[in-house]
């Protein structure tokens, strides 16, 4: 298995020279938004090359420091064979989300949001095992046929080819409960989204490609470097594996807490080499009295589920091709935009808190003594669940009511 991923990421940017530069060619979108290339291809090089001397024997290392932390000394960094900007497609997603729990065996449905979740627009391999979201930084813009040459150089676009509705379609479809804990199991087919509002928008990546010296079978290894900021993350592909790492460690008596480091390897397809790994997906909500971290265990099994090499292939099956974004619940992703759509999202967060409350409430056995101040409360509640209500009707953005009318 890892011998077939190297040799796919090794025939990496001749794959990429396959993809046009031609922006309506493309992306066939009106609400895409980019990030600018905030650094040139050669200062991408001067950022990457430690990294890459580090993982490539230590080849012209010095340089390559010198290069990064001491520019205009005449040092001379390690270069690759070759560097190539790319555009890569994705989607920001805010969403209500609600699901059905197996909590001690008692059923019960919930619901949470999430906010600025990413999802990979294509099934482009090794690409989209990672998530590109960032916190902070520039606003991107709108694309436009400029952006597809920037410092002096041709950006390569890569298609989109997965749906931002794919992924919760993909989830419906696992049949069988996962166990997110003991005691708590998540019913996928169950899964439904409320509000629902995805944002395309294109990530610049550089992608530079170096010679590994490996006896007796040198080839290449591929860097990636995000560069909507002046100091992105930077990734490289697994060079080697845990097993391989191993049977060397074992063969020459190195200590235990070598070998066991090697598992580690096992489950890193992508190793962040700078920065740090962000998430896919994070959830707020889905809380209940008999179990309040349920978020983050949603949050751990879809991360899990959408960075797994094989399910990015999976989703584009199920999006079928992209022709147009005029789906109402495609939004440009803006300030503006935004705003509307987590005020309503916070309402929901609150309404659904609340409902936990008076359903408790409601189920509590009480005295004669207490009944009329129980009572009371309970009024209260639903008279701040209607208030609620009312005011998240009211600030219901108008795409959404149109998405709502012309689904039913």
């Amino acid at each position: 298995m890892l011998t077939n991923r190297i040799l796919r990421i090794q025939r990496l940017s001749t794959k990429i020279r396959e993809y046009s530069s031609h922006a309506q060619a493309t992306y066939p979108f009106t609400k895409l938004r980019a990030y600018p290339f905030r650094i040139s291809p050669e200062d991408a090089i001067v950022q990457i090359a430690p990294y890459a001397s580090y993982v490539c024997m230590f080849q012209q290392f010095l340089g390559s420091l010198g290069a990064r932390f001491l520019p205009g000394f005449g040092f001379e960094p390690l270069r690759p064979v070759r560097i190539t900007p790319v555009y890569f497609p994705g989607w920001f997603i805010d969403a209500e989300v609600s699901a059905d729990f197996n909590l001690k065996n008692v059923l019960s449905r919930g619901s949470g949001i999430t906010q600025a979740s990413y999802l990979p627009g294509s099934d482009f391999r090794v690409l989209s095992w990672v998530s590109y979201r960032f916190d902070g930084g520039p606003d991107p813009v709108p694309f436009t046929e400029e952006l597809t040459r920037q410092h002096g150089v041709d950006v390569t676009c890569i298609p989109y080819t997965i749906s931002p509705f794919a992924a919760f379609d993909f989830v419906q479809s696992v049949t069988d409960p996962v166990q997110l804990h003991e005691n708590v199991s998540f019913v996928p087919s169950s899964i439904h989204t409320g509000m629902f509002a995805a944002y395309p928008v294109l990530f610049p990546l550089y992608l530079a490609q170096y010679e590994y010296p490996f006896p007796g079978n040198e080839r290449l290894v591929t860097f990636f470097l995000e560069a909507a900021t002046l100091n992105g993350r930077i990734q490289t592909e697994k060079i080697v594996s845990g097993e391989v790492l191993r049977d060397r460690f074992t063969r020459d008596n190195f200590p235990q807490y070598f070998i066991d480091l090697t598992h580690k390897l096992d489950d890193m397809d992508v190793p962040c080499m700078r920065g740090r790994p962000d998430y896919f997906f994070r959830f707020d909500g889905f809380k209940f009295l008999q179990q309040r971290q349920i978020a983050p265990m949603m949050d751990c099994w879809l991360n899990d589920a959408v960075a797994t090499s094989g399910v990015g292939q999976e989703l584009a099956k199920r999006s079928g091709i992209l022709t147009s974004d005029a789906d109402p619940r495609i939004r440009p992703f803006t300030v503006e935009e935004r705003k509307a759509v987590q005020s309503w999202l916070a309402l929901s967060e609150k309404i659904e808190s609340l409902t936990r409350i008076l359903e408790s409430l409601q189920k509590t056995l009480v005295t004669q003594l207490v009944r009329d101040k129980r009572d009371n409360a309970i009024k209260s509640l639903e008279h701040k669940i209607a208030e609620l209500k009312a005011k998240q009707n009211a600030v219901t953005p108008q795409w959404w009511e149109e998405w709502r009318h012309i689904s039913q």
